[in-house]
């Protein structure tokens, strides 16, 4: 695997793991809607900070297509992902639980979706994996109530 790769993927490693932390740390008594209209302006600063290194104010490159549909549908399951995972966590759902029973379901999800929309072919042994997953989840949420 590239080294590229890498640094990508342990850079969304790290966010998920300090995403979790946080949402989990967030007071009882924070408003969700007040929480997060703070972390996303402090997030919308970040991001104007980066826009320059990455490119996003050079001549040639036109801001329009960021305003396509597909941008909008992230916007929505950005808040929805924000507030079910705070609401998670406040209906009592620990970090372990919530974050792997959402991300296998995910997973699974995903993969019916692209083999019945997009045609791509799931694998003997990608079928085992994901039975694996699930079979991992039920442990873990079996363990917490027994």
């Amino acid at each position: 695997m590239a080294r590229s790769m890498l640094v990508t993927l342990g850079l969304v490693i790290v966010g998920q793991i300090v995403y979790q932390i946080g949402q989990r740390a967030v007071p009882a008594n924070a408003p969700p809607v007040a929480v997060f209209v703070i972390a996303y302006f402090a997030a919308g600063l970040l991001c104007v900070a980066l826009a320059w290194p990455f490119g996003a104010f050079a001549a040639n490159i036109s801001w329009k297509p960021a305003l396509a549909w597909p941008t909008w549908v992230i916007a929505a399951a950005i808040v929805a992902i924000e507030v079910g995972y705070l609401t998670a966590y406040r209906a009592g759902w620990t970090l372990g639980t919530a974050f792997a029973t959402a991300s296998t379901i995910t997973v699974v999800m995903l993969a019916v979706i692209d083999w019945s929309a997009h045609g791509n072919a799931l694998s003997a042994k990608q079928l085992v994996g994901l039975v694996c997953s699930c079979l991992g989840v039920w442990l873990l949420s079996s363990a917490r109530h027994s």
